[in-house]
């Protein structure tokens, strides 16, 4: 043999020990077994282990203590019988592929002797999991039929296709392991399969790694195998304590199927999410008083409470009692309907039994599953859903569980209900009501105050609009039914490169993209130049790190990542990159200034950065990337699909718009915007390896500052579609009294018809989206009034974003500051122009009191009435080539509209030729 005799005698010797203190070398019966017999693996004394590849285990085990990426098994000094056998992390296998092997440890089987002939046992294999992590392991009775096991199948660190264990713990014994727990960890089990013993009371069980890796590290610890005798090989024989959860009603139901009783004296029900109700609760200290003869005492939670993520009891005299005890084969405990619907299924049954082992239980779910979007868990997906979202848009979640969060539309699970649920939601919805997708939306007809006023409009330009003008307004509503947008090329494309030169770790070649230039530090050893100047293409870069006071900080580094797993269109983007530690503070971040080139002053470009979002397992990097010039933009990130790192890195690509100053220079600015956290979790860090600059394609917030009038504009020469936007302002800038959204000019049309305000709005935030449908802006000057949604004079630090139909990501808006007078008597909405917006104020004002000369009453009278109609009519048309485009939702209804219009139109000029 090829390992040292000495350790072979060691291992042997203590296996023995522990082998004949648990009984388990001489297993064999004639009589059937009630519970599990427990059979260590060993190589050594009883040897009943081996590859299943076959060959001696000694030259595909790694006989050293630590173990390495080998693709062996290793030997650890652990668990039962003082051995386990561990496939670390790198070892394991793919998931893809056909069995037994692709890579990683080989295979094993063990065999289990002494049994019955020809009688039938379902079989078991033991292995080991750190509950703060999920370690696998895969098993059955043949190489081509294994099944993956899991400490649990909801929650972080999954395995596709894993199926739930048991716990060894709250399992049924006749010959038990010696130990169920061991520093922490949890012993489980997963069922291999049922067999019939061969002619020698002989069967198998095979055993193998997964592919785990990742993070939280995990691996497969293998520590032996468990039988039960089955005499009736179609129903498997209950060997472990089970809890079921109606997902109908959230009933919590623990049930004792085995043929051993279990006496416990406290019970904790786990849920990380908070899904558990406590008024709903039966504890044994009350409806279930008749489980234990002794008092039991609630200690979680100690107020009644909807939400939460601990339900604990136990006997009050702790020690003292006996337990109450669930009696083998019919024991039962109905702890009432304590789970609220929702899409996180992460409940566990921690059981302490009276001599102070805990069994951890997950329960089995029955019932139809709750859909993301189903907030109140009625089984459908619908607007009485989107109400609960919108309501709660921008609104605070502070305070609440996950699942509390989920209840008022928190789709993400991040926090906040903010567009990144509004979008999900709207895929979720689309994706169960077929009629509401955006791609079936085009052939829909829009809301009636929609078509009434675009057919209004078609009736004033054809009693109002001359000649050259008539054109004018035909052409834009064409437009607006037939142009495209356009997406316009960068005008610079740089991959910033923190090393000179090629990477002998990473790909061949140069460090630079196709279509990328490269802009490479120098010097380029790591952390010796905090800023770095150079010219690309006639473009004048500068690169600068900074702390949060503002100087230079040195901490510009070398990142060489190696060759990537898929990034071919980044390539090494993906590969070189420089960051700013999170030491650095709030604040601190990276400078980045483009001048030169083809950049104009005052001038608005769409930048891109390319970035990572963590640089350690746990560890979240979070920064924003401003416009240095103006220092109110945002940015915001899209994750690539396919870019992971081969560690724990994800690529982003920021994305926003920024302005060059007077002298045509682009600041840009990447700034943590989190304090560094002492426990992990979100610590700030600015990364960057490349950016993009192009022409800026996007929408314009016009903001009136004497005014205080708000208007979507697109300046662009495409028409601009969205469906939802949102306005922010950190001083408070925002007047949501006088703020005309999009909703209201639909004049009280159903909740979920058109747009729709978010319930959270106020003076920082105004926001609305549209679920099935969408506003068209016409090309160069299509506009839409938001009223005096900005308080004059206030602090000019808003920011503008937006979604078009089906975007993952919000795309920032340019802010755009006007001053002057609100545009003549008719203007009712402020907003420039006179046109159907304004007759729809007059009609919804008709008959009011208001201040003389404000809202409707252009004829400063005190009074909407007839005499500002007069002078709307008299005044329509100012701007009206753009305004009659800029209030049409959706391309279907502006072209009935406008046909209908024009229709109209014609008739009346051959009526009066007539």
């Amino acid at each position: 043999m090829k390992r040292v005799i000495g350790i072979q005698l060691s291992r042997g010797l203590a296996a023995m020990a522990l082998a004949l203190a648990s009984g388990v070398l001489m297993h064999g019966t004639a009589a059937r077994a009630a519970g599990l017999n427990y059979v260590d693996a060993d190589d050594v004394f009883l040897v009943n282990i081996a590859p299943a590849a076959g060959g001696p285990l000694s030259d595909a085990v790694n006989t050293t203590a630590a173990v390495g990426d080998d693709n062996k098994w290793g030997y650890r000094a652990f668990g039962n019988n003082a051995n386990i056998f561990e496939s670390g992390v790198g070892n394991e296998d793919a998931l893809t592929g056909p069995p037994p092997e692709t890579d990683g440890a080989p295979a094993l089987v063990q065999t289990i002797t002494g049994l019955n002939a020809g009688s039938s046992y379902d079989l078991y294999t033991a292995f080991w999991t750190n509950p703060n992590e999920n370690w696998n392991i895969s098993t059955g009775t043949s190489l081509g039929n294994m099944t993956i096991y899991s400490y649990r199948t909801t929650g972080t660190g999954l395995t596709p296709g894993a199926v739930q264990s048991k716990n060894a713990r709250g399992s049924a014994w006749d010959t038990p392991p010696v130990m169920f727990t061991e520093g922490g960890r949890v012993l489980l089990l997963g069922k291999a399969g049922t067999a019939v013993a061969n002619g020698s009371g002989e069967v198998q069980v095979f055993i193998d790694d997964v592919a785990l890796g990742g993070s939280p590290t995990r691996r497969s610890w293998l520590d032996g195998v468990a039988w039960v005798e089955n005499p009736t090989p179609a129903t498997e024989v209950p060997v472990s304590i089970a809890a079921t959860v109606n997902r109908a009603t959230g009933n919590f139901t623990l049930t004792n199927p085995t043929m051993q009783s279990f006496d416990v004296k406290k019970i904790d029900i786990v849920s990380a999410s908070g899904s558990l109700n406590s008024t709903t609760w039966q504890s044994i200290s009350g409806p279930n008083a008749s489980f234990d003869a002794d008092p039991w005492t609630v200690t979680a939670p100690l107020a009644p409470s909807t939400y939460t993520t601990l339900l604990s009891e136990q006997e009050a005299a702790s020690g003292a009692g006996s337990g109450g005890t669930l009696v083998a084969g019919s024991g039962t405990l109905n702890l009432g309907n304590i789970w609220q619907r929702n899409p996180f299924e992460d409940l566990r049954i921690d059981l302490t039994f009276t001599d102070d082992s805990v069994a951890q239980i997950f329960p089995t779910f029955t019932g139809v599953p709750v859909a993301s979007g189903d907030f109140d868990g009625n089984g459908a997906i619908n607007t009485s859903d989107y109400q609960t979202l919108m309501t709660n848009l921008h609104g605070s979640l502070a305070g609440l569980t996950l699942a509390e969060s989920y209840a008022r539309g928190d789709m993400v699970s991040d926090a906040a209900v903010d567009y990144y649920d509004f979008a999900a939601f709207r895929t979720a919805y689309d994706a169960v009501n077929g009629s509401g997708s955006f791609a079936q939306m085009v052939s829909q007809i829009p809301e009636p105050a929609t078509a009434g006023m675009l057919l209004m409009a078609g009736i004033v330009c054809a009693r109002y609009v001359r000649g050259m003008r008539r054109h004018l307004v035909m052409a834009g509503l064409l437009c607006c039914v037939m142009a495209t947008s356009s997406q316009a090329q960068a005008v610079l494309k740089i991959d910033v490169d923190s090393r000179a030169g090629d990477s002998s770790a990473g790909p061949p070649g140069d460090n630079t993209v196709a279509g990328f230039g490269s802009f490479t530090l120098t010097p380029a050893t790591t952390g010796a130049q905090p800023s770095s100047t150079a010219t690309v293409n006639g473009y004048d870069i500068t690169v600068l790190a900074v702390n949060s006071a503002g100087n230079p900080q040195p901490g510009i580094d070398d990142r060489d990542r190696g060759t990537p797993v898929s990034a071919p269109t980044l390539n090494q983007l993906y590969d070189d990159f420089i960051f700013t530690a999170g030491g650095v503070g709030v604040g601190g971040g990276i400078d980045l200034t483009v001048q030169g080139g083809a950049l104009q002053p005052n001038t608005a470009y769409d930048f891109s950065m390319y970035s990572f979002d963590t640089g350690s397992t746990g560890v979240t990097r979070t920064a924003d990337w401003l416009d240095g010039n103006r220092g109110n933009v945002r940015s915001y990130s899209t994750k690539f699909a396919g870019t992971n790192e081969p560690t724990t890195d994800d690529q982003y690509k920021f994305t926003g718009v920024a302005v060059t100053d007077a002298s045509g220079r682009l600041l840009l600015r990447g700034r943590n915007t989190t304090p560094l956290t002492s426990t992990g979790g979100i610590q700030p860090g600015v990364f960057v390896n490349g950016f993009e600059v192009a022409p800026f394609t996007g929408l314009t917030l016009e903001v009136n500052s004497t005014t205080g009038a708000v208007r979507l504009l697109n300046e662009q020469a495409s028409p601009i579609q969205l469906s939802y936007y949102e306005i922010g302002s950190a001083s408070g800038a925002l007047n949501a009294a006088a703020w005309s959204s999009l909703d209201d000019g639909e004049g009280g049309d159903p909740f979920g018809t058109g747009w729709d305000e978010a319930g959270g709005s106020d003076a920082n935030i105004l926001s609305e989206g549209n679920l099935t449908s969408m506003l068209t802006l016409a090309a160069s000057g299509g506009s839409a009034s938001l009223g005096s949604a900005f308080s004059a004079g206030g602090m000019q630090d808003i920011f503008f974003s937006y979604a078009a139909p089906g975007a993952p990501t919000l795309r920032g808006g340019l802010v755009k500051y006007v001053t002057g007078g609100g545009g003549g008597n008719a203007d009712f909405d402020d907003d420039g122009d006179v046109d159907g917006r304004d007759f729809l104020t007059w009609q919804r004002a008709l008959g009011s009191t208001v201040a003389n000369g404000t809202g409707a009453d252009g004829s400063g009278n005190g009074v909407v009435d007839a005499a500002d109609l007069t002078l709307w009519e008299a005044q329509f048309g100012n701007g009206a080539a753009t305004a009659v485009a800029a209030a049409i939702p959706e391309p279907a209804g502006l072209a009935l509209a406008a046909v209908a219009g024009l229709a109209l139109a014609a008739s009346r000029r051959r009526v009066t030729s007539r």
